[in-house]
């Protein structure tokens, strides 16, 4: 007995067939999807609070080198112009040699302001201005 019958008549797909295997694959994409967009955005939250633990710890270290960083806050583009330079009286200086962030206020964005003793961070959707962590 023969368990593998083939009929020459049927061995076409059917529209049917055809539609429910579209719709299967659908549904488990909008499955999916939720789960692909929340790992992006987390992601992205960790590239900021990276970059953002990154700006305070050298900010920390000017600190250790004996200078007080002594700007009122709201001076990101200052206090960032500080650790970028190299000078002779703070050694160890450069802190940030390789930083190009500028001053941005889009919402769409994740930025640092300067709060007068570190930087702190403006998430999406925040209003305020700061540097551009440059993290889409």
């Amino acid at each position: 007995m023969n368990c593998f019958y083939y009929n020459s008549k049927n061995n076409a797909v059917s529209i049917f067939e055809l539609l429910f295997s579209i719709l299967v694959i659908g549904i488990i994409l909008l499955l999916i999807f939720p789960v692909i967009v929340g790992k992006q955005t987390t992601a992205r939250s960790a590239i900021a609070s990276a970059k953002l633990e990154e700006l305070n710890r050298a900010v920390q270290t000017y600190s250790m080198a004996g200078k007080a960083i002594d700007l009122p806050a709201g001076s990101d583009s200052q206090v960032l112009n500080l650790l970028k330079q190299r000078s002779e009286n703070v050694p160890g200086s450069p802190f940030l040699p390789h930083i190009n962030y500028s001053i941005s206020s889009d919402t769409s964005t994740f930025r640092a302001k300067w709060n007068g003793k570190n930087f702190e961070l403006l998430s999406k959707g925040q209003e305020g201005t700061g540097l551009d962590l440059q993290v889409r």
